[in-house]
This record gives C-alpha cells, sequence and structure tokens, in this order.
C-alpha cells in the first residue's frame, strides 16, 4: 500500500457530539496522534487520551476515529494531527529476507514526516517566491519588544511603541485619532497647524504620548500623555502652543 492522500490534519466543528469523528489518515501508534480542542476565542487545549478521548484505527490504511468523553460544543473545533517522530527506525540487512510490507512502511514513514513538515511550513510567515531576505532575529530576546523591520527588509527586534504621525484634515472639522496603545507606547506628532482630537482605545497602562513637532508645545509641555481607557484631548493650535478646547 502506498500513503494515498497528503492529509495529515483533520478539523471538525462542534455540534454539541461527542463523535465519531473519523479521519482517513493513516498512523502507526497512538502516540502519533494529536487531538486538540480549540475554544471559541482561539484558545488551543491538548487532550488526553483515555481521559478526554478514546482512539482506534492504528495501523489501518483507512485512518481512525476519535470519540471524546465530552460533547463537543457549538462554536468549538475539534483538530486531529498525525505527528510522527522524525527517525529511521528500520533495520535493512545485506543480503536479508525482503518482505515488501517492511519496505512499504519504512517509505511511507518518510512520506508523513515530509507531509509532517510541509504542514507546519503553510502556517509559517513566508516570502513572496519572487523575494528574498533574512528572518533571523537577534538571539537576544527582551520583555516589551516587537518584531518588526529595518531599513533592509530584514526582521529585527523593536521596542514595544509606535509613532504616527497626525494630519489636518481640510475644512473646519476637527481631525479624530484614534490610538491603539496595547502593543506599547504610542506617540502621536501632532501637525504644524489645525484642530485635532485623540482618544486612547485601550485599557493597557501604555500611554499615548500627544507630541508638538517644529518646536511647538502642547498645554505649554513638549508632550502630553492619555494614560486611561478612552481618555481623549482637543486641542487646538495657537501660533506657537497647543491648546485644549
Amino acid at each position: 500500500m502506498t500513503v494515498s492522500t497528503n492529509i495529515n490534519k483533520a478539523t471538525f466543528n462542534g455540534s454539541g457530539s461527542t463523535g465519531p469523528f473519523t479521519f482517513n489518515f493513516r498512523f502507526y501508534m497512538n502516540t502519533e496522534i494529536s487531538v486538540i480542542r480549540v475554544d471559541a476565542n482561539g484558545t488551543d487545549t491538548l487532550l488526553v487520551e483515555g481521559t478526554d478521548y478514546t482512539l482506534s484505527g492504528a495501523g489501518s490504511y483507512g485512518g481512525g476515529v476519535v470519540n471524546l468523553t465530552i460533547a463537543l460544543a457549538y462554536g468549538n473545533q475539534l483538530v486531529i494531527m498525525r505527528l510522527v517522530d522524525l527517525l529511521q527506525s528500520t533495520e535493512i540487512r545485506n543480503l536479508g529476507t525482503f518482505f515488501p510490507e517492511i519496505h512499504e512502511d519504512a517509505f511511507d514513514r518518510m512520506v508523513m514526516m515530509i507531509q509532517q513538515i510541509a504542514e507546519m511550513t503553510e502556517r509559517a510567515i513566508k516570502l513572496p517566491s519572487s523575494q528574498t531576505g533574512n528572518f533571523e532575529l537577534p538571539a537576544q530576546k527582551l520583555n516589551d519588544t516587537l518584531v518588526g523591520f529595518d531599513i533592509n527588509g530584514n526582521l529585527t527586534l523593536k521596542t514595544a511603541s509606535y509613532t504616527v504621525s497626525i494630519t489636518a484634515g481640510a475644512g473646519s472639522a476637527p481631525t479624530v485619532t484614534y490610538a491603539d496603545a496595547s502593543a506599547g507606547t504610542v506617540i502621536a506628532n501632532l501637525p504644524g497647524s489645525g484642530e485635532i482630537i485623540i482618544i486612547k482605545t485601550d485599557a493597557t497602562a501604555n500611554p499615548v504620548t500627544v507630541t508638538g513637532t517644529g518646536g511647538k508645545t502642547v498645554l505649554r509641555q513638549t508632550s502630553v500623555d492619555l494614560t486611561t481607557q478612552d481618555e481623549a484631548i482637543h486641542l487646538i493650535m495657537n501660533g506657537t502652543n497647543w491648546y485644549r478646547i
């Protein structure tokens, strides 16, 4: 027999049932199967065989069957994956007896390994085929950092903050900016003139720092911080200082 499908994962939507959840890819041992429940918030929970589910079908070319001990709720998902050890354990001796099934299983296991790596690669961040780049991150791991790109397009670690340059809108209506600082400090650079409203939308302790540019001040200071969720500031420029309205 051959590995007749390139699938090594099956996904089922919750319907209030305990199963059966039937999948059609071969596996040799129960330990090669991972069963994962995904709740409505997208959180994965690895289930335990014998406690959370039963599994049958090891060695069968037709696949296997999972039955849960607790029904899979609506809005949840069940993911069944084959994860084989990346080993070659078949010993083939010189002048030994040729058993086709032994050789077939060895080749099948190699194909399963390739499929497993291919499935992981499909879930990875990848460049388009037409592009090249260095995706190796620095060895140092820092708290409060973000993954970003440098001026050469290579991956790097950046401090968890970003800058927003606000542009004054046309006409008399104020420009409204919603600033989300959940990933880190937001620096909101004000334009040279106009009427501006800035609102901090997140509930984290990270500030939204409203900063004057071109030597101009904000409430006669270099900058002011918005520190609580839904805190807002309404400003208008009058020469060299941004005044609160």
